[in-house]
């Protein structure tokens, strides 16, 4: 096996959903595009999913990519699968009191990974139950291990991206010599809600911490413009958004989850589109050319895409990241301007293309697209408005 690694400082992150393990594998492997070489250099893997993955976790183990992330937020929701055998739900009083015992089972699930994560609550209220659990989980991982692990900081907007949450923040991890913050934080529900986890972003980096930020697609890499130094999301647009009382609700309602349409990277485009619709895009003369790739996964046609979904995905995602990354720090804001707005150009011509021709792509495919875009015109209006002004948006 081959494996094309990034520099330490630019990592490609991968978050691998519960099911797809097995794709990631193959792709390692090489298994999916006759050897391709495939860019990542940490795979996420929840650590209640660590048994399924088993292959995964032991390939991942033997090549230094591996990072396991010890759900403990998900404790205190009924019916999670997070949730310890034989144990029905928690509430944070108890993960709290608890803190000694939970700290040194997550560093145990841990003990093959690259990064060492203190396991952390959902934060609803910056000095609630969660947040003081949160420290006490922190403390006792430092205590055990003896040295500085990712601080692991979960919560809401409201909660965490507040110009007075990001001061406490920053002073509990600053008192505690913490350098490193695997960050998860949503929903996002508003302009203002993007805007200021940006800010949250910038203000931890400015502060000398290193962001990991989680969950997102599109607003990750406009993290990687504020300071963020890596940030994560699924397999073809899989775990870009996090929803913690969303999840909640579902999993109340018995949500065992459900199949995804198969999806392909629409590379240009930044968004992962069903691939009956990218196979009609693909068919537009007047902007094929956008999407043509170097990759292994393409070297012959240009549906590579289409055929090997997961090389092509990860082959071209790390390319995007390393565009951001590789560049002095100053030049990333316009890095990222410049992929949105070569994203949003390319969206207008093929919308151009079906007012053109009503035979190019049906309205229903226009939809889909116009639905995966919106997260592209999102963060490019996010981003934008935190360059522009200095202000914390109104929560």
């Amino acid at each position: 096996m081959t494996i094309l690694r990034l520099r330490g400082d630019a990592p490609f992150v991968l978050r691998v959903g519960f099911n797809d393990h097995n794709p990631v594998l193959d792709a390692l492997l090489g298994k999916e595009c006759g050897g391709a070489r495939v860019p990542v250099d940490a795979l996420v893997i929840e650590g209640h999913w660590a048994v399924r993955h088993k292959d995964l976790v032991d390939q991942a183990a033997a090549g230094r990519q591996l990072v396991i992330d010890y759900r403990v937020d998900q404790w205190t929701i009924a019916g999670a699968s997070a949730l310890p055998a034989g144990r029905a739900v928690y509430s944070c009083d108890e993960i709290g009191r608890e803190a000694k015992t939970i700290a040194a089972d997550a560093v145990a699930a841990q003990r093959n990974a690259i990064w060492t994560l203190a396991p952390g609550c959902h934060i609803d209220t910056v000095g609630g139950a969660a947040w003081d659990a949160t420290l006490r989980l922190l403390d006792e991982t430092i205590e055990l291990i003896g040295e500085m692990p990712w601080a692991r900081i979960l919560g809401t907007p409201a909660a965490l991206a507040t110009e007075d949450g990001s001061h406490r923040l920053i002073e509990e991890l600053r008192t505690r010599g913490v350098e490193k913050v695997m960050l998860t934080v949503g929903p996002i529900n508003s302009d203002g809600d993007g805007e200021n986890v940006l800010r949250l972003v910038q203000a931890l980096g400015g502060a000398g911490l290193r962001v990991h930020l989680t969950h997102q697609g599109a607003i990750g890499l406009a993290g990687l413009a504020m300071g963020a130094q890596s940030f994560d999301a699924g397999l073809l647009g899989q775990a870009e958004v996090f929803d913690f009382e969303g999840y909640r609700a579902l999993r109340a309602r018995g949500w065992r989850g459900r199949s995804a349409h198969p999806r392909a990277y629409a590379a240009p485009l930044l968004v992962s589109v069903r691939k009956e619709v990218l196979g009609k895009v693909f068919s537009l003369k007047a902007v094929r050319a956008a999407f043509e790739c170097d990759g292994q996964c393409c070297t012959s046609r240009i549906d590579g895409a289409l055929l090997y979904p997961v090389t092509h995905f990860m082959v071209r995602r790390s390319s995007q990241v390393r565009s951001v990354l590789d560049v002095p720090v100053e030049m990333r804001a316009g890095q990222v301007q410049t992929l949105f707005g070569e994203a949003e150009k390319l969206y207008e011509a093929i919308r151009g293309v079906r007012r053109t021709d009503r035979t190019a792509l049906e309205g229903s495919d226009l939809t889909v697209l116009s639905e995966r875009m919106s997260d592209v015109h999102r963060a490019s209006r996010h981003l934008r408005r935190v360059l522009e002004s200095s202000h914390w948006a109104a929560s």
